[in-house]
């Protein structure tokens, strides 16, 4: 499969090589692929296009995918652990058996009308600005709510405690 970015240019073939991980893979243009049991690990999906794409399996393991798409995508059994995927847009995705641990930042991520059955979700921070499914309930998900303008993570039923500690 060769991997093109959104204006036509060549960023990587799996057909040379192998894997994709470790590879900058900006603004990636994924759109409608079945990308299965992929490994995309450590690479750099920053504006990457995976609307409608179909990931099974696939490894996005401390991936820099924000600002990324997956508009009704079907991510299922896909290893999350560890990505960025600040201000990156799951409206109407469908999220099955996934980890988003240790911890995954969906900060300003957008996950309106996405099905989660079966996500894990502990650890993963989020803000004020994460937009989540009707009633998922982030904190009773074992989330981490961040006020990125002090700096500081508010677990449940506390007071805030700094970042760094």
């Amino acid at each position: 499969m060769i991997v093109r970015d959104t204006s036509g240019n060549t960023l990587g073939d799996t057909s040379s090589d192998a894997f994709l991980d470790l590879c900058d893979l900006r603004n990636a243009n994924f759109r409608g692929q079945h990308l299965e049991i992929l490994d995309l690990s450590d690479a750099d999906l920053r504006g990457a296009d995976f609307n409608e794409a179909d990931l099974y399996g696939t490894y996005l393991f401390r991936t820099n995918c924000e600002g990324s798409t997956f508009r009704n995508g079907r991510l299922s059994g896909v290893v999350l652990d560890g990505a960025n995927l600040r201000k990156t847009d799951f409206t109407g995705a469908y999220i099955s058996y996934d980890n988003v641990l240790h911890p995954s930042s969906l900060i300003e991520a957008d996950l309106t009308d996405a099905l989660l059955d079966g996500v894990d979700m502990k650890g993963s921070r989020y803000n004020r600005l994460t937009v989540f499914p009707h009633g998922f309930d982030p904190k009773a998900n074992g989330m981490l709510e961040v006020n990125e303008e002090q700096g500081l993570v508010v677990p449940t039923g506390s007071s805030p405690i700094e970042k760094n500690r």
